[in-house]
């Protein structure tokens, strides 16, 4: 019964370890992050730094992981641990291909996460600078700290 209750002890102990979360850091002693946005045509559009490039996001509360689209050639992003999937939801609702990567380093101001799952939509009929008129090079998520 003893050896039983080590278990469980040092499982609960360990378990933080085992369990990758994607979570956003606010600097130590801090609460809250001021981080400046664009509001354009009623849409937020937010700097992040995405791997050590940066890029504009869409700001939008539907959105579970961060979805990258329209990168040109100049927008040279890294990323990590990638693999092939189908993803629904975006545009006419029809399955489209793109690519899933792990371990990504994404910054906001100064929050940052140094585990972020992102998906790369490699359609470059999905393209929302026109609209807007500035580069916008992907949706992000509402984010919770």
């Amino acid at each position: 019964m003893a050896l039983y209750r080590c278990y469980i002890i040092f499982f609960i102990c360990c378990f933080p370890i085992f369990v990758s979360a994607q979570a956003f850091n606010l600097p130590e002693g801090k609460n809250f992050e001021k981080v400046k946005f664009r509001l354009i045509n009623n849409v937020m559009v937010i700097p992040m730094e995405v791997n050590g490039t940066k890029l504009s996001f869409i700001l939008d509360s539907g959105v579970s992981n961060p979805i990258l689209f329209n990168l040109s050639d100049q927008d040279s992003v890294q990323i990590n641990t990638v693999s092939e999937v189908t993803i629904r939801g975006l545009g006419s609702g029809e399955p489209i291909k793109a690519l899933r990567s792990l371990n990504n380093f994404f910054k906001m101001g100064k929050i940052k996460n140094h585990n972020q799952k992102l998906y790369v939509v490699l359609d470059k009929e999905l393209n929302f600078s026109p609209s807007l008129g500035i580069p916008i090079h992907g949706y992000s998520w509402d984010y919770r700290l």
